[in-house]
């Protein structure tokens, strides 16, 4: 019988590249929550490009690589509830220790802060925020907090309501392979298809109830694992292996496309379409399943290789911290009474957008190297232990019916 127990895993230089292409969008879309930046020229960007799909990229990559790794156990051999029981160590130790370590210095200077304010009269709404941030509801809680009644619970995050998307995508990884595992491949494939057909013309707008609801996404991720496990898709690889320069173009223009296409489609309120979220899901995915061939053809050697790839490894740690460090600096701006009344805009938002980005690629590799790294072997060590257990039960099993035979 093969070993289930992971080895090395190859990377798909292309799913990193997607990785550091959606982070960069989602950096740029938060710029504007730093001062000045809106007045700046910069802010040309936001006229004609609708950034925030950046989250709708991770979505896709998400589901796509989260179904493929578990369709890889599910061949292994292993029992069905090693193999579930081992993926969930995994992302536990993968994701949680990163996010939790953060979000509990935000509780203490969110608490902290309000005790010294208001004597405390706010730190119920703050331990409110934190904990769904902690608890992974946070999507739940801004759907409420967003609302046109939203009841008198909550405060503003701007330190960590991106965490939204963190659980949102914690719910998938806890309840899917749960399906996957108990249900039939086709009926999978056919609850995917059906979600995305559902949700493709439901208007979301941007922070409107229904934009916390993002698993076409997830499902379209889903449906391009499948796909690649198919011949069509082995045949589509070797047509493209052969024209890489023609995949290379198409990625290319999808990925320019993408943000122009959401502004056009995307808005606030009645500003959308009634299909906009679905189009600029059906756009990310097309991208992904460029990807998915691994061929790959973004990512060119020398220098753009090197950075895809350093993006790409930390693209977790940057999206945890870089609100954070956008807040950082926000209040250290505000303590230092910085005026910059008279400065020349757009120089200044270069400016305080430089010493974002410095502080949040600082946080971030302290995250990673420390953090991040150490956990996720500690999870990978802890996932194969129960996946050898398995096989040694599964081979007795074995070995005790062929002796009864």
């Amino acid at each position: 019988m093969p070993s289930t127990v992971p080895v090395a895993a190859h990377k798909n230089l292309d799913i990193e590249a997607l990785r550091a292409v959606a982070i960069i969008f989602t950096f740029v879309v938060h710029f504007q929550t730093l001062p000045i930046y809106p007045a700046s020229a910069f802010s040309w960007i936001h006229r004609y490009m609708e950034l925030s799909i950046g989250v709708d990229l991770f979505l896709v990559v998400s589901g796509f690589v989260i179904t493929k790794s578990l369709l890889s156990s599910q061949a292994g051999g292993s029992s069905t509830k090693a193999v579930l029981f081992a993926f969930w160590v995994r992302r536990v130790f993968r994701l949680l220790p990163a996010a939790w370590f953060w979000l509990l210095l935000v509780a203490g200077y969110k608490i902290g802060g309000s005790i010294a304010a208001d004597g405390g009269a706010t730190v119920a709404k703050e331990s409110l925020a934190i904990l769904a941030a902690f608890f992974n509801v946070m999507n739940f809680y801004l759907m409420v907090c967003w609302s046109a009644a939203a009841p008198d619970i909550c405060v503003p995050q701007p330190a960590h309501g991106h965490y939204w998307s963190l659980s949102l995508e914690e719910q998938f990884y806890l309840v899917f392979p749960l399906v996957l595992l108990l249900v039939s491949r086709r009926q999978v494939i056919l609850v995917a298809a059906a979600l995305i057909a559902i949700l493709f013309f439901w208007q979301r707008p941007l922070f409107s109830f229904g934009f916390f609801i993002r698993v076409d996404g997830l499902c379209w991720g889903v449906l391009l694992a499948f796909m690649s496990t198919s011949k069509m898709h082995d045949s589509l690889a070797l047509f493209f292996s052969r024209r890489i320069w023609l995949l290379r173009l198409l990625m290319l223009m999808a990925i320019a496309a993408l943000p122009l296409v959401a502004r056009q489609v995307l808005g606030l309120g009645n500003q959308g379409e009634p299909y906009g979220t679905g189009v600029v899901s059906l756009l990310a995915a097309l991208i992904v399943a460029g990807a998915s061939f691994d061929l790959p053809c973004l990512s060119i050697n020398g220098l753009i290789r090197r950075t895809i790839v350093y993006l790409g490894s930390r693209s977790y740690s940057l999206y945890i911290v870089h609100m954070l460090a956008f807040f950082v600096l926000r209040e250290l701006l505000v303590w230092q009474d910085w005026d910059t009344a008279q400065a020349n805009p757009t120089l200044m938002a270069a400016v305080i957008c430089a010493l974002a980005m410095t502080l949040t690629f600082l946080l971030s590799e302290l995250t990673y190297r420390y953090i991040e790294v150490s956990w996720r072997a500690r999870g990978r060590r802890v996932s194969e232990r129960m996946l050898a257990r398995s096989d040694v039960s599964v081979a007795k099993a074995a070995a005790a019916l062929a002796g009864k035979a």
